[in-house]
C-alpha cells in the first residue's frame, strides 16, 4: 500500500517553501499570493523533520566537506534518503 512519502506530491519543507515563492514571484497582491500558497499547499503532504533527516545531513555535510550554500541542497538529498 503506498504511504504519503510515496506521493509525488510529497515535499520537504525546505523544497516546499523554494517551490511556493517561484511560483508566486509575478504574482501581484497578498491576498492573491495567499490564495495560490492555500491551492498549491492542499495538493501536497509536508514530510516531517525529524532526528534521522538531521543526522544523515550532517554525515552528507561533513563526509562531502558542504558549506554554504550547498548546506541547503544536502539537506534536500538527506531528505530523499531519509524519506525514500
Amino acid at each position: 500500500m503506498p504511504t504519503k512519502r510515496d506521493s509525488p506530491q510529497a515535499r520537504a519543507n525546505q523544497a516546499t517553501r523554494e517551490g511556493v515563492i517561484r511560483c508566486t514571484e509575478q504574482v501581484r497582491g497578498k491576498t492573491v499570493k495567499s490564495i495560490y500558497v492555500r491551492v498549491i499547499e492542499a495538493g501536497m503532504t509536508l514530510l516531517p523533520d525529524s532526528e534521522a533527516l538531521y543526522r544523515e545531513w550532517r554525515r552528507i555535510v561533513v563526509q562531502h566537506g558542504v558549506s554554504e550554500i550547498q548546506a541547503h541542497d544536502a539537506r534536500l538529498a538527506a531528505t530523499r534518503y531519509v524519506h525514500g
